[in-house]
């Protein structure tokens, strides 16, 4: 029997902070996410399929879009099994 559901992830967040003066940059955001995204799209871990996430990180996108994108990906029905 196929499963009725796909697990999905999405990766939001920042390594530069270009436009605040609050926020410092650092090396350790962009290294955090890229050891959890291969922890879940790694095989021997839940293997993950890349089709199935929404990788923000970084992502010049406007709210606005980002929502729209999360909105696309997970109301349409497309091959992620």
């Amino acid at each position: 029997m196929k499963n009725e559901y796909s697990i999905g992830l999405v990766f939001l967040g920042a390594s530069d902070f270009v436009n605040s003066n609050d926020l410092s940059s650092s090396p350790a955001f962009l290294a955090s996410y890229q050891k959890i995204k291969n922890y879940f799209l790694h095989d021997e871990n839940y293997n993950i399929k890349e089709d199935n996430c929404l990788d923000l990180f970084n992502s010049d996108l406007s709210p606005d879009k980002m929502d729209d994108k999360f909105c696309l990906l997970y109301t349409s029905p497309s091959p992620r099994d």
